[in-house]
């Protein structure tokens, strides 16, 4: 896909991509509320919550538009509202994934090569 197809789907879609970027800065406040309720021994120190705030407010909307993005670019057309589901859900399901990849070499521990 080229820069002027893109573009293209962008100006086309405008609306519809807004409310998946809208889903996804919903589900960042809501991680960001979680991690707010916590208690105390149990949030993050400063500077790794950093990152992680950072990672909220960059990956989530990439996600959430990317993937709305993805589905415009194959000729699949839907509303706003499925567009803020996709928003709110894709950036989930990729931490999801990623959450339960982390947690099984975790328990099974990780082999690691001399060096390494």
């Amino acid at each position: 896909m080229d820069l002027e197809t893109l573009l293209n789907i962008f100006n086309s879609n405008a609306g519809t991509l807004a409310f998946a970027l809208f889903g996804s800065l919903c589900l960042t406040f809501i991680s960001i509320k979680e991690h707010a309720d916590k208690h105390e021994n149990d949030k993050m120190p400063n500077g790794q919550y950093f990152l992680y705030l950072l990672g909220w407010l960059l990956l989530y909307p990439i996600l959430g538009v990317g993937v709305a993005t993805a589905y415009l670019a194959n000729d699949n057309q839907f509303g706003a509202w499925m567009a803020m589901q996709i928003g709110l859900t894709s950036p989930a399901i990729v931490v999801g994934i990623t959450k339960g990849g982390a947690n099984k070499m975790a328990q099974s521990g990780v082999v690691t090569e001399p060096g390494q």
